[in-house]
């Protein structure tokens, strides 16, 4: 959710305002990768969950601020449909200020294999996505396009207190004259305690007609469980390339979920 090519991107106090929020957060164990982290996971929770966030992103082009509405829904422990809404706040380079709708995201996730600890296998699984273009575009809060990422493939393996993670996928653009990628992110969490953990990865994206057009962001991430319903989430990512965005931006997340 958080390193698609061609968003315009947060006041700087913004951006301090999610740094601060970011320390303040404990950091959770127990909880797969996906949000806060780029790189998504087969791991989630049964039943319904809901997760309600902001995120901020600075770079050449000027700053985003995004609230996020994320609703979650397992239909069998194994299979989760995902429908992901965005409000978007535009302050592009040259001035001036934009808000409003933006894309809606589809996602179904399918975990066709469960981790077996004991015997050292992993879980692996699919999570087919779709980008709908409801943004207005000229306004400047999305570019119209249509994408489809494909069979994204997602790995989660626990090996003591570590929980490893990992992605691979391709995203299709229909109806614009803007070039598909392939894309995938792999990293860690590490349980400090039974509520508390810390991660890091690194995410990359490369077009698949131009080599040189390509971005990499490593993210420094924390999760917190209160109890069995509520989580905070928050992460920290730089980009260390990125062509297609005027190089190197911060960007910040903070999320409160709830499973019911």
């Amino acid at each position: 959710m958080m390193f698609c090519a061609r968003l315009r991107v947060t006041r700087r106090r913004s951006i301090l305002w999610l740094l601060v929020l970011t320390g303040l957060a404990a950091f959770t164990p127990l909880a797969g990768a996906d949000a806060p982290f780029l790189t998504d996971d087969p791991v989630f929770s049964p039943g319904g969950e809901i997760k309600a966030g902001i995120t901020g992103e600075h770079n050449a082009g000027g700053s985003l601020l995004t609230e996020v509405l994320d609703w979650n829904y397992s239909l069998v422990p194994s299979l989760r449909l995902n429908l992901t809404t965005y409000t978007k706040h535009v302050w592009p380079a040259g001035g001036g200020h934009e808000v409003g709708y933006g894309d809606t995201e589809f996602k179904i996730k399918w975990r066709f294999l469960d981790e077996d600890v004991a015997g050292g296998r992993p879980a692996l699984g699919i999570a087919p996505k779709v980008f709908v273009p409801t943004a207005d575009e000229r306004r400047g809060l999305g570019d119209g396009a249509w994408r489809v990422q494909q069979l994204p493939l997602l790995f989660g393996m626990t090996v003591g207190r570590w929980y490893h993670f990992a992605e691979a996928g391709y995203q299709w653009v229909i109806g614009r004259d803007i070039a598909d990628s392939a894309y995938g992110g792999a990293g860690s969490l590490y349980a400090i305690t039974g509520r508390l953990a810390l991660g890091a990865e690194l995410f990359s994206r490369v077009s698949t007609d131009r080599r040189n057009d390509w971005q990499l962001a490593t993210t420094l991430g924390a999760v917190y469980t209160v109890n069995a319903s509520w989580q905070i989430k928050a992460s920290l990512t730089h980009t260390l390339r990125d062509t297609a965005r005027g190089g190197p931006s911060p960007a910040g997340v903070v999320y409160l979920v709830w499973n019911f």
